[in-house]
Formats: C-alpha cells, structure tokens, sequence
C-alpha cells in the first residue's frame, strides 16, 4: 500500500499532529514513532538526517524516508 507506514518526531510537533491529520483524512493508516520511546526511531533518525530541525520523518512502506 503506497503511503506512509511511520511518522518520526516530536509526539505534540505542530508539524506531526498536521501530517498525522492529513494522513487521517486521507485513510491512510499509519503508525507514530517518538524518539524519546523509540529506540530504532532514534537510530533511523540519527542515520538519515543532520538535525532535529529537519523533523518530521516520513517512512514509506519501501523504506525511503
């Protein structure tokens, strides 16, 4: 299924919470991943991105992020 399997980031970001709605609205299922409860976020993150700013991730069922 195209779409989003995780969002990473900051649980109550204004950015997640509107991507998590758009997803809703849109019927895509998707999981939330926090850094803070997420160990294999926080590793993804550190691995993909050079700083926090740069929050939300977006994963895709194909892994690209």
């Amino acid at each position: 299924m195209p779409g989003v399997r995780f969002l990473i980031g900051p649980e109550f970001s204004p950015d997640v919470v509107r991507l998590q709605g758009f997803l809703a609205r849109n019927a895509y299922r998707i999981n939330c991943s926090t850094l803070h409860k997420d160990p294999d976020a926080a590793e993804l993150v550190q691995a993909n991105m050079p700083k926090s700013a740069d929050l939300p991730l977006a994963v895709c069922p194909k892994g690209t992020i």
